[in-house]
C-alpha cells in the first residue's frame, strides 16, 4: 500500500513524526574567539540567530518533536584527502572543531535529557553517521532544519534528507551563515527543489493550534 502523502504543513510537522535537527551550533562557527571569529569572518547573522533558535527548540521539544543535535568533529583522522586539499587550497585552518578544543563545544545552547546527539565528519549529517537509522527507528518522516551554516552543512543535510525520502522544512530565521549573500539563495533553492521554508514562529503556531481543542477559542 502506498504511503500517505503529507501535503499541508500541519501534516508534515506533526510532532509524532517530526525531528528538529540542530546543525553545528558550536564555538568555532559562532563565537568571536572560535576559528571563524579569529579568521575575521562575519558572524553577525549567526550570533543574532542563536537567541531565536534556543526558544524555538524549547517549543519543539514541548510540542513532542524529537530534537537532534549535530556537531561537526573534524580531527585529522576523520578527514579525507579531498577535504585536506580543499582546506589547503582555501588556506583554511585545520584546527576546526577538534575534539579536545573549546571550539567543539556548543555555543549558547545545550541538549536536554531525551534529546539525541550525532557527530558528523562531513557537510551532510547523514554521511558516516547513524542519523538515518536513528530517525527511521523513531518513525520520523519530517526533518526541520536549523543551525549553521545555511548554505553548507544545513543545506547539505537538507538535500541529503530529501533524497532519503524525508520531508524537509527549513527555518528561515533559525539558520544562518557567515556568507550573508548566500543565505537567501539557499532558502530559495530549498523551497524550489527540496522542501519548504518557513519562519520559526509559523511552525510554533501550527504546533500550538494542534494542542488547542477545536471550539475552545483559546
Amino acid at each position: 500500500m502506498a504511503e500517505q502523502v503529507l501535503s499541508t504543513l500541519q501534516e508534515k510537522i506533526a510532532p509524532e513524526h517530526t525531528a528538529v535537527i540542530v546543525i553545528d551550533v558550536q564555538n568555532d562557527f559562532c563565537a568571536d574567539d572560535g576559528v571563524f571569529g579569529r579568521q575575521g569572518q562575519d558572524l553577525s547573522a549567526i550570533q543574532a540567530m542563536v537567541p531565536r533558535l534556543v526558544p524555538f527548540v524549547d517549543a519543539a521539544r514541548a510540542a513532542g518533536c524529537l530534537i537532534v543535535f549535530v556537531r561537526g568533529l573534524y580531527d585529522e583522522v576523520y578527514l579525507g584527502p579531498n577535504v585536506v586539499e580543499r582546506r589547503a587550497r582555501r588556506s583554511r585552518s585545520s584546527g576546526l572543531c577538534l575534539s579536545d578544543s573549546p571550539g567543539f563545544d556548543y555555543y549558547q545552547i545545550q541538549p536536554q535529557p531525551g534529546d539525541v546527539e550525532v557527530r558528523k565528519h562531513r557537510y551532510s549529517a547523514f554521511i558516516g553517521t547513524d542519523l538515518d537509522l536513528l530517525l527511521r527507528s523513531q518513525g520520523i518522516q519530517t526533518i526541520v532544519m536549523t543551525g549553521v551554516t545555511t548554505n553548507v552543512c544545513v543545506e547539505s543535510t537538507s538535500r541529503h534528507g530529501f533524497m532519503l525520502g524525508y520531508y524537509v522544512v527549513l527555518t528561515s530565521d533559525c539558520a544562518a551563515t557567515n556568507d550573508l549573500h548566500l543565505h537567501q539563495p539557499t532558502l530559495e533553492n530549498i523551497e524550489r527543489y527540496f522542501g519548504v521554508v518557513h519562519q520559526a514562529a509559523h511552525l510554533e503556531a501550527v504546533w500550538q493550534a494542534a494542542r488547542v481543542p477545536a471550539g475552545t477559542g483559546r
